[in-house]
């Protein structure tokens, strides 16, 4: 039944109260609060009863953003300390370290600045690969993030199979342009590393993370290298360990969307 226009007139004057009524309700629960607080603290004028007119203040943008960091920082270091606990669990680092030593020649483990991490696929945000834990045989870094766009990390991700550089240039131009690298990551990288290996793990026929090396000299590693990780037993036991790693945190992470493709 078409509704008359009587009907339509006390409809929409009901719209207003019920708005006010429902944002009450919001108002008064803890929850409530903390999801309308970035918005409201960005609201300048309420236009009504026509509808809702809302003006975002600038002068509030600061708070806003401050909110929004700190609900993520809140939220991190929690995910943080499972992925950490897990990563005990698991033994990621002594199966890494037990990978590494099978796999590789002594000499090519003797490389100098010579290190080796894992990288998890990350349960914070979509399309970032996660620190698991330190470098082997020594150095910090575990807890970091990267985007899937960055580096050779990021390349093999998106390609799905693992690649040995044996000679990356130190150009910034080149490593802007071939590697996903701002004007400043560029900077900073070309006064590091020249080899680069990135293995990736997988379980139960999915991607769930990547065994990653470097070390300052070009041609550190041996031709075939990637090879020789991909059929090895080690690294199998690696990836099904780190799997159960991405299994127990997937569903306690929420996974945030950044970008439209991510």
């Amino acid at each position: 039944m078409l509704l008359t226009a009587d009907w339509v007139t006390v409809i929409s004057s009901l719209a207003w109260p019920v708005a006010v009524v429902v944002l009450v309700i919001i108002l008064t629960t803890q929850r409530g609060r903390l999801l309308l607080r970035p918005i409201l603290r960005r609201v300048r004028a309420l236009n009504v009863p026509g509808g809702w007119g809302i003006e975002l203040s600038e002068d509030a943008a600061a708070e806003t953003k401050a909110d929004v960091e700190g609900a993520i920082k809140t939220y991190a270091p929690a995910l943080d300390s499972e992925f950490e606990r897990l990563a005990h669990t698991e033994g990621i680092f002594s199966r890494l370290e037990t990978t590494v030593r099978t796999v590789l020649k002594e000499h090519e483990r003797d490389a100098q600045d010579f290190r080796a991490t894992v990288h998890v696929e990350d349960a914070l945000v979509r399309n970032a690969l996660y620190q698991l834990v330190d470098y082997w045989p020594s150095g910090k870094g575990a807890g970091r993030r990267f985007s899937v766009r960055f580096g050779i990390l990021g390349r093999a991700w998106r390609l799905g199979r693992s690649l040995y550089a044996a000679d990356v240039p130190l150009g910034e131009d080149a490593l802007i342009e071939e590697w996903g690298m701002t004007r400043a990551q560029a900077r900073t990288a070309a006064a590091g590393k020249r080899s680069f290996v990135c293995i990736v793990l997988q379980h139960d026929g999915q991607r769930v993370g990547i065994l990653f090396m470097d070390a300052k000299p070009v041609n550190a590693f041996e031709k075939g290298v990637e090879n020789r990780f991909d059929t090895h037993a080690a690294t199998q036991e690696l990836g099904a360990a780190l799997g159960r790693v991405r299994r127990a945190i997937g569903n306690k992470g929420p996974g945030i969307r950044l970008l439209a493709d991510d």
